[in-house]
């Protein structure tokens, strides 16, 4: 009997280990979208404009974020990523707060995007991501296993026509195209 306890235990605790990554699954895959989104701008005053924007995104799959799940009966209060390519070239670390009591991290981590301002965690290829789980800031575990990013293939998207009264909206690709993703039909 107290054979088949430490054998069960053993076991157990492997499979605790063993699940430490993002709850999603450590593979994931891009897609990259282009399209063109046309724009015609007037004013009361009679000023009239006319462009047209080439319009770039990328989605990730299954899920641009996902909650990382740390090892069971762990009580951290907080968990660092930091991922390092396959090439070593790029690099990045999120320190975040981590649930004990779900086993997850509290919000999901930004894997992948397309936005100037913040950085994806993840990159193409292959990405080690080495986590530590820490209580009031001492590390109390770490380990670390590979997240892996392809590419799929590139889709056209019909082109659309926006009008505005205002002509400064035909100087501004950025929300243009944003509001063109939200309403474009891509294959």
């Amino acid at each position: 009997m107290f054979k088949a306890v430490i054998g069960l235990s053993v076991f157990f605790t492997t499979q605790a280990v063993m699940s430490q990554g993002f709850l999603q699954g450590s593979e994931h895959s891009v897609a990259l979208y282009t399209g063109i989104a046309k724009m015609q701008c007037s004013s009361i005053d009679g000023d009239f404009r006319e462009t047209q924007f080439q319009c770039r995104s990328s989605r990730m799959f299954p899920t641009e974020g996902d909650y990382f799940a740390g090892p069971g009966g762990i009580q951290a209060d907080q968990f660092t990523l930091t991922v390092v390519q396959e090439s070593g070239e790029r690099k990045a670390t999120r320190t975040l707060s981590y649930e004990p009591n779900l086993g997850r991290s509290r919000d999901r981590v930004e894997l992948w995007t397309t936005s100037g301002i913040q950085r994806g965690l993840l990159g193409l290829g292959k990405n080690r991501v080495q986590w530590k789980m820490l209580s009031r800031g001492a590390k109390i575990a770490e380990g670390e296993f590979v997240s892996t990013v392809s590419r799929r293939t590139q889709l056209r998207c019909d082109s659309r026509e926006y009008f505005s009264a205002v002509t400064s909206d035909c100087e501004n690709q950025f929300s243009i195209c944003e509001q063109y993703f939200q309403e474009v039909v891509c294959n």
